[in-house]
């Protein structure tokens, strides 16, 4: 597992071992705000890290182009 996890690191993040969120230890109160947070912050590195060419937004409903 710990050669997996090597092969991997330097995809998602810098010492994505030492930083990771330990979801079994957020209290129930805190987890949805957290969480969100989280996820937030990590979409957000992607986005940064990988960028996107040519980006396109459209909603497509049954098969139709809507916008």
């Amino acid at each position: 597992m710990e050669k997996a996890t090597k092969n991997y690191a330097g995809l998602f993040a810098p010492n994505v071992n030492e930083n990771f969120l330990n979801i079994s230890d957020i209290p129930d109160s805190q987890f949805l705000n957290i969480a969100t947070r989280e996820v937030r912050r990590y979409n957000t590195f992607v986005f940064n890290r990988y960028l996107v060419r040519n980006l396109k937004c459209g909603v497509i409903n049954k098969g139709a182009k809507v916008v």
